[in-house]
């Protein structure tokens, strides 16, 4: 099966070869990685990057209103008309956590070991500056679907439930196989060297699209270039 993760980012430099390194580590090979980088300044790829298995899209205007974006919905809603025509699973791969290497590998035999649309573990870690947690949750990106119901669905225009769009029917048609004994390979990150402003940390504010961007911005060099992730964890 074909997996493509969607990463989308605007001007985190850092992150992203952070995150394009962990993504070229994953031991699973049927793979594609989809940057939608929506800064307003692009950047690129280092040329030592497989175009195969990477795709970099720059892209900063809503393609529904014709202006700067004013959601993250709305910024999926545009990303997910990039993936490869053959992708037969979507994840979602946030610029700012940490995967296992296995994580894709264990993503797609869960989702074919369950037997329904979406799968995922039960448990994620939770990192803070202080504690490495194993908890229970329903967080996006650590659930695998079916790339036909993510196409067919969307997202909601928004910032803070944009997922749960494609998400709720998952959940009231009982669509989702939760294995309690599945691998826990995503860490969801709440710690950096760099300034990192989450928006699952700031769901009360659903008007923070703006200052979510301008908090996050770290361009570099403007060039992604993977990178040593042995001390990411």
């Amino acid at each position: 099966m074909k997996i493509t993760a969607i990463m989308a980012t605007c001007g985190r430099h850092y992150c992203c070869e952070r995150s394009l390194s962990l993504f070229l580590e994953q031991d699973y090979e049927n793979k594609h990685l989809l940057i939608y980088q929506n800064s307003e300044i692009p950047q690129r790829l280092n040329n030592c990057v497989n175009p195969d298995l990477v795709t970099l899209v720059n892209n900063n205007i809503d393609r529904q209103t014709g202006q700067p974006y004013t959601s993250l919905g709305a910024i999926y809603n545009d990303a997910i008309q990039y993936i490869p025509a053959n992708t037969d699973v979507i994840t979602f791969w946030d610029d700012d956590d940490l995967f296992f290497d296995d994580h894709l590998t264990e993503g797609v035999s869960g989702l074919i070991r369950g037997g329904k649309i979406a799968y995922k573990p039960a448990f994620s870690y939770f990192r803070t500056q202080t504690t490495l947690s194993k908890n229970q949750n329903t967080f996006e990106p650590s659930i695998f679907t079916k790339s036909q119901h993510i196409l067919q669905y969307g997202f909601h225009n928004t910032t803070t439930d944009q997922h749960f769009k494609w998400l709720e029917p998952l959940l009231a048609n009982d669509d989702i196989f939760v294995d309690e004994a599945g691998k826990s390979t995503l860490i969801y990150n709440w710690i950096d060297e760099v300034m990192i402003y989450k928006t699952s940390g700031h769901s009360h504010k659903p008007d923070h699209f703006n200052e979510y961007r301008t908090l996050s911005y770290d361009h570099g060099d403007a060039v992604i270039t993977p990178i040593s992730v042995f001390n990411s964890f």
